[in-house]
C-alpha cells in the first residue's frame, strides 16, 4: 500500500521485489539452491535504488494562483540511472560469490548449492576469477575518460588474478575501496578530466 502510494513504478518495483523474494526462498523454484543465487540479491539491490530513485518529490507552490498546492514531481529515468542499476545488480551478483569460497566446506555440509559445491573449487575459482573484472569494467559506463579506462581495467583483471592465485576476499577490498572512493571523488567532480 505504501508503494502504491509513491506511485505506479514503486509499486510495480516492490511486486517484482516480493516476486523474486518468493521465487528465490520458496518451492518448487527456490532459486536459493542454484549456482547463480546471488543474481537475486543482486536485483533485489537493484529495486532498491529504483524504488528510492522514482519516489517522487513533493513541492509545495508557493507564489501564485497555486499558492499552498503540493505538486508531485517525478524524476527522469536517464542512461545514466540505468547504468547505476546494472552496476548494482552486477556487482552484488558477482561479488557475493567470491565470499563463498570461505564458507564452501559448511556450504558442501549443509547442502548448500554454489559456484564451489556445484562445480568444485579448483572449476568454481576460475569463474569467479573471471567474472569478478566485470565488476570494475562496469564502472566504465559512468565513468569513460581514458584515465577511468587505464584504472579501472588493470584493477579489475588484477582482482581476478588475485582472487584466482591466493583466494582471498581481503584483497579484493583492498581494491574495491579505493576504486568506491574514485569513483565518489568522480562523482561529486573533486576530480575531472
Amino acid at each position: 500500500m505504501l508503494s502504491a502510494s509513491l506511485g505506479i513504478w514503486s509499486f510495480l518495483l516492490v511486486v517484482f521485489g516480493l516476486f523474486l523474494g518468493t521465487i528465490y526462498s520458496v518451492n518448487p523454484i527456490r532459486l536459493r539452491d542454484t549456482a547463480f543465487s546471488t543474481m537475486i540479491i543482486g536485483a533485489g539491490s537493484a529495486i532498491a535504488f529504483f524504488i528510492g530513485y522514482v519516489t517522487p518529490a513533493y513541492i509545495q507552490e508557493m507564489h501564485g494562483s497555486n499558492a499552498g498546492k503540493i505538486i508531485y514531481t517525478y524524476p527522469e529515468i536517464t542512461l545514466q540511472v540505468l547504468s547505476i542499476g546494472l552496476i548494482i545488480f552486477m556487482a552484488l551478483t558477482i561479488g557475493p560469490l567470491a565470499k563463498d569460497y570461505k564458507d564452501y566446506q559448511g556450504d558442501k555440509k549443509a547442502g548448500v548449492k554454489n559456484i564451489f559445491t556445484i562445480y568444485g573449487v579448483d572449476k568454481g575459482v576460475k569463474i569467479v576469477s573471471i567474472l569478478l573484472p566485470i565488476t570494475f569494467f562496469m564502472l566504465i559506463l559512468l565513468f569513460n575518460s581514458l584515465v577511468d579506462i587505464l584504472i579501472f581495467i588493470p584493477l579489475g583483471l588484477l582482482a581476478g588474478f588475485l582472487f584466482y592465485r591466493f583466494k582471498k576476499t581481503e584483497l579484493l577490498f583492498v581494491l574495491y575501496f579505493p576504486v568506491i572512493i574514485y569513483c565518489l571523488l568522480r562523482w561529486f567532480q573533486i576530480i575531472h578530466f
